[in-house]
């Protein structure tokens, strides 16, 4: 099968789940392209937990400080050889000699041509970008989603964030078709797994990406099948937002850590 990843061009997890997931796809013979996607606008991860650095402790500064200076230098690394581990999801794509689709929109009609003439059975997605109608139908099984929750719970944005505002007890990685309506189409597989919410943010997204390679093969696998699988409708979600100001201290009143 030909598939393509849709996936933000971010430095933090996703180069390494993509390759942890292409290395795994390769051997099974299975045809690959990307398309690293530039993260636009002031609502993403970063910028949100940069507008709400003041509630953050000096020594989770200093922890942060530290973790954006190690993405560069692999980074760094990987563009000088001194480093196997891609630091960008571009670095990904040089790394196992991919095909690397570019463009600013997923939407545009010029990026539709490009990706259509690849025909693609599989658009996996990893994006912030919200697909429009004629980009969900162009691949031949469909688009399929990532996301770190068990949906319909803590659909939306940070799901991580708010489990663990929630402490809850368990979560997981859910894959499913893509529509119109973000989250909300059918579940193709989930796996669940035991989650700690005193961890800190980031150990807890380390363990949902490093959960997120084998939901994405074991996804892969299923639509794989001759047969169509058991897929499921699911009920009605509870979407998610990016948090506020007030969300962020009541994470960190209940003690709980970024980093």
């Amino acid at each position: 099968m030909h598939i393509v990843f849709i996936v933000d061009e971010a430095n933090f997890l996703i180069p390494k789940w993509l390759d942890h997931v292409i290395e795994k796809l390769i051997k099974q013979s299975h045809t690959i392209s990307i398309v690293p996607l530039p993260v636009r606008g002031k609502q993403t991860w970063k910028s949100n937990l940069l507008h709400h650095v003041i509630l953050m402790s000096p020594r989770q500064i200093l922890k942060l400080t530290l973790l954006f200076l190690r993405l560069e230098i692999t980074d760094f690394g990987f563009r000088f050889g001194l480093t196997k581990n891609p630091g960008t999801v571009v670095q990904v794509g040089q790394k196992h000699t991919l095909p690397i689709l570019k463009t600013r929109n997923v939407n545009a009609p010029y990026f539709l041509d490009q990706l259509g003439k690849l025909q693609p059975d599989i658009i996996f997605s990893s994006c912030s970008q919200i697909f429009k109608k004629k980009l969900l139908a162009l691949p031949r099984i469909g688009c399929v989603n990532r996301h770190p929750s068990l949906l319909p719970k803590y659909a939306g944005v940070m799901p991580i964030f708010w489990a663990m505002l929630e402490k809850e007890k368990s979560m997981g990685i859910t894959t499913h078709f893509m529509t119109p309506e973000i989250d909300q189409g059918s579940i193709i597989y989930q796996y669940k797994y035991p989650f700690n919410y005193q961890d800190t943010l980031v150990t807890n997204y380390e363990k949902a990406y490093a959960a997120s390679v084998q939901a994405t093969i074991k996804t892969i696998k299923i639509l794989s099948l001759p047969y169509k699988p058991t897929i499921r409708k699911p009920k009605k979600v509870n979407y998610f937002t990016f948090p506020k100001f007030g969300d962020w201290q009541n994470f960190f009143k209940q003690g709980r850590n970024y980093i």
